[in-house]
């Protein structure tokens, strides 16, 4: 389980998920306000961040691997649409540059690595296959 890339693109990614969740100070005034948004902001990453996890642990069934990540790429690149949506409608990029920075690339690292991630998982899949047919 830990020697295989996939996991550790899939771990990264958990820690961009976390981190993008430490940001929610910066975004309080937008989250009090509409408490639709706050709900929906908190949501996505970390349904993303617990089907990432769930991927982990099923390192055995590659197909439902896959399918759990591909879920968690879905929900991480709302999460990146929603946080962009925020940074702008907020101008946080004038008033923070740095949080709206960090706010707008971890979801984006997130993804890509979540991507990465399925890539390898279907390499895998891809490899375990070419043996059986030598068999």
């Amino acid at each position: 389980m830990w020697q295989r890339v996939q996991t550790l693109y899939l771990l990264v990614a958990n820690l961009c998920l976390l981190t993008l969740l430490s940001f929610a100070p910066v975004l309080a005034p937008a989250l009090r306000a509409l408490p639709w948004i706050g709900w929906l902001w908190w949501g996505l990453p970390t349904g993303a961040l617990l089907l990432a996890s769930a991927a982990i642990g099923v390192f055995r069934n590659r197909r439902l691997q896959m399918a759990l990540v591909r879920l968690a790429a879905i929900l991480t690149a709302g999460a990146a649409g929603l946080s962009l949506a925020l940074i702008f409608n907020l101008e946080l990029y004038r008033l923070r540059p740095l949080a709206a920075f960090g706010v707008g690339i971890l979801p984006i690292m997130g993804y890509l690595l979540l991507s990465a991630a399925r890539r390898a998982i279907w390499r895998d899949e891809q490899a375990l296959q070419r043996t059986h047919r030598l068999r």
